[in-house]
């Protein structure tokens, strides 16, 4: 299941803008590329983010003491961080559209498909450490 979302993500967000990008739709382009934009912000965002609650579970156990308190500074920046990648790879997702070459559609296409899919596997391994975090914090609470 993990290989499918690996691959499939990717893939789905490369190939909706590549519709988007050489089609004559009017209306539904506009659609596709917020449907696709808003997926490729939610996995490049959501990597920062998990990694940043990591980051704060890992404090939290280094310390010894559970708590609720978070700095909401932190959690912003990783979000904003995250934000600039993704905005990155959009540029790249969008040049095809204003460049028709040829090479320019395979080497943007490829390196968003790939910017894409190392943000997703690096997502799925921090949300796979949570759940060890998770277990290290459940002990402390219980002691």
């Amino acid at each position: 299941m993990k290989t499918f979302i690996r691959f499939g993500v990717p893939t789905a967000i490369v190939a909706l803008y590549f519709v988007a990008n050489h089609t004559n739709l009017g209306m539904v382009n506009l659609l596709i590329r917020i449907f696709a934009t808003i997926a490729l912000f939610q996995v490049v965002v959501s990597y920062f983010l998990w990694r940043a609650k990591n980051v704060w579970m890992q404090s939290m156990i280094k310390q010894g003491a559970v708590s609720d308190e978070y700095d909401s500074k932190t959690f912003r920046s990783a979000a904003v961080k995250g934000g600039g990648y993704a905005l990155g790879i959009l540029v790249l997702l969008y040049l095809p559209f204003y460049i028709a070459l040829g090479w320019v559609w395979i080497l943007s296409y490829l390196m968003a498909w790939f910017a894409i899919e190392e943000f997703l596997k690096s997502y799925l391994k921090e949300r796979e450490s949570n759940k060890n975090l998770m277990v290290e914090t459940q002990k402390i609470l219980n002691q």
